[in-house]
């Protein structure tokens, strides 16, 4: 009869994700959103964002783009709250029945001319290079090694290209009655040095190498006449190069570095082949965004601000934490040591950070903050960390100085269980987060002096995508540099490279030894395992030893127990029962 026979129909499938579009039109334009940070397929309503991959860094970038495209101001824990792809979009639709169009300024271009202001991290890191203008603290390096035919000329025209295109690279800092201010210069010096060693005996030429790239990589900018970014390429041979580049931190971050070597690599890559070079022109530059910094924290959000970090670091003890050694070593001279985290311990600290709901950074630093806590006794336990703090789209391609230094300070008393722990962590890190922006020097500056504000331990985990290093003809490696001044005591940098979950832990050579860094990695490494083993048990229950160290004290203590009965026997049979009590 040209009817459906709805019973013969089998039942039918309910969408439950997988990549079934989004129904409204906000819940398209975060979908789209979602795909392009991430990098995935369709997103379906139950899709959970830290599942597919997403963490700190791509939380900053998606409510970025959320809050450029529907202009709310939507809180960045509102993705760590409501990590669920539909329980999101409603957040997002609530917020935008319910809240006024966003009232940040606009970025807009500044004149030229005339003293252009720092930023509030320029004007911080500006000081402190004042102190200490010799210093090589603040240095960013990289060293790569060439192997193949290098186009010398392209790759002097490819780094004639960034400073054009980036202002910082062309930029002079200086100061009048005190006030810091930049010049930006039409054009910028030469900025690459060549030399060779071709002429130094093979036997010597590894060590006169790394004594250049050490002079190189810290010899100090005079950011009143130099250029804030140098490059050094050293010919070993007709195939053989290596390029050590070096940027004062005032005009460059970890981030600016990505953004450089990918750039580098796409110019030198048409020039190298006789091509025109078009990478999209910049519709703002780091100048740019000095000024709107200044506009954007009106006296209003300057108090906001300053009150969460007045509540959060009052009466924040200074305490060392970790026992220091004393010696001859320059206060300043730090040491590096890399490690690296077993594959399958990798992938159980992600399955926890989502079955907890906590970013793995979250884990890493409770593990990390439970070590010092076990080590000092101190319940009130507060490090430093690193954020890109690039929260508007309009920075991501901007080099600068963007990144902050957050303090997350948080209370372990009470011999909390350790997901009791981590919800502490999350919800320290999630507050601090929402306050970021505003830089650690002007914190300093309003509330008290850097010195007692900031802990000297630092803990970081770097999420910033670094670019494969791709060149026509030739293969690039990268060269280690030593380890030079450090501002903190220790510092841990985690980050996630080919190899899997990684460490590079920094310290002062006159605070610790390398044998003591060793120590406490393997108690660290301990410490994750006996939490993902029991993440219910009190966290000072959980081991600090490895299984080898326990077999080996557990031995070592039999052994002792053993010597120490058999002498107990002899002297008992020589004292009589008085000795057997005494020695009791």
């Amino acid at each position: 009869n040209g009817k459906v026979d709805r019973d013969r129909l089998p039942p039918p499938e309910i969408a439950t994700g997988g990549g079934v579009a989004p129904i409204t039109p906000v819940g398209e334009i975060v979908a789209a959103i979602w795909e392009d940070v991430l990098g995935v397929g369709r997103i379906g309503p139950t899709d959970d964002f830290f599942e597919l991959g997403g963490q700190s860094l791509l939380v900053t970038r998606t409510v970025a783009r959320i809050r450029q495209e529907l202009r709310i101001d939507l809180p960045l824990r509102a993705l760590f709250d409501f990590s669920e792809f539909g329980r999101f979009v409603e957040v997002v639709e609530a917020a935008l029945r319910n809240d006024p169009p966003s009232s940040a300024p606009a970025m807009s271009r500044v004149p030229r001319d005339g003293q252009l202001p720092l930023s509030f991290a320029q004007q911080g890191l500006w000081f402190q290079h004042r102190l200490d203008p010799a210093g090589s603290a603040y240095h960013i390096r990289l060293a790569l090694r060439l192997d193949g035919r290098l186009d010398v000329p392209a790759f002097e025209r490819a780094l004639g290209e960034m400073t054009r295109r980036h202002e910082s690279l062309r930029t002079r800092l200086d100061d009048r009655d005190g006030q810091p201010y930049q010049t930006i210069l039409p054009t910028a010096g030469p900025v690459l040095a060549c030399c060779s060693l071709e002429h130094v005996p093979a036997d010597r030429r590894a060590a006169e190498l790394s004594r250049l790239l050490a002079t190189e990589s810290t010899r100090a900018f005079d950011l009143t006449r130099d250029s804030p970014l140098r490059v050094a390429l050293v010919r070993l041979a007709d195939d053989q190069h290596v390029m050590c580049l070096t940027a004062h931190h005032i005009v460059a971050d970890g981030w600016s570095m990505a953004i450089l070597q990918r750039e580098l690599m796409d110019c030198y890559r048409g020039f190298a082949a006789g091509e025109p070079v078009s990478l999209p022109e910049l519709a703002y530059q780091y100048a740019d965004f000095a000024a709107w910094e200044r506009r954007y924290f009106t006296e209003a959000v300057l108090a906001r601000h300053l009150d969460h970090w007045r509540r959060r670091l009052s009466g924040m003890p200074s305490t060392a934490y970790l026992p220091r050694r004393t010696g001859d070593a320059p206060d300043s001279a730090g040491c590096t040591r890399s490690f690296i985290v077993p594959a399958a311990l990798t992938e159980r600290l992600k399955a926890l950070s989502r079955q907890e709901g906590v970013t793995l950074f979250m884990v890493l630093l409770a593990a990390f903050k439970i070590l010092l806590h076990r080590r000092s006794g101190q319940d009130d336990i507060a490090v430093g960390t690193a954020v890109a703090n690039r929260n508007r789209v309009d920075q991501e391609n901007v080099v600068g100085l963007f990144l902050n230094m957050l303090v997350l300070r948080t209370d372990l008393s009470g011999n909390p269980q350790f997901h009791s722990c981590l919800a502490r962590v999350r919800e320290v890190t999630l507050a601090a987060y929402a306050c970021q922006q505003l830089a650690f020097a002007k914190v300093a500056e309003a509330i008290g002096g850097s010195g007692r504000l900031l802990p000297q331990i630092a803990f970081s985990l770097d999420m910033i995508a670094k670019p494969s290093v791709d060149l026509p003809g030739l293969r690039a490696t990268t060269v280690p540099l030593d380890s030079i001044e450090t501002d903190f005591d220790l510092s841990v940098w985690m980050g996630v490279g080919p190899e899997g979950l990684g460490a590079a832990w920094s310290w002062r050579a006159s605070h610790f030894d390398e044998e003591t860094i060793e120590r406490l990695w393997r108690e660290y490494l301990a410490l994750l395992e006996s939490a993902l083993d029991r993440p219910d048990a009190r966290i000072d229950t959980l081991e600090i030893l490895g299984r080898e160290e326990r077999d080996r004290l557990a031995a070592a203590r039999q052994q002792a127990k053993t010597v120490g009965l058999e002498r107990f026997v002899g002297v008992k049979d020589r004292m009589g029962r008085q000795g057997e009590v005494g020695l009791r």
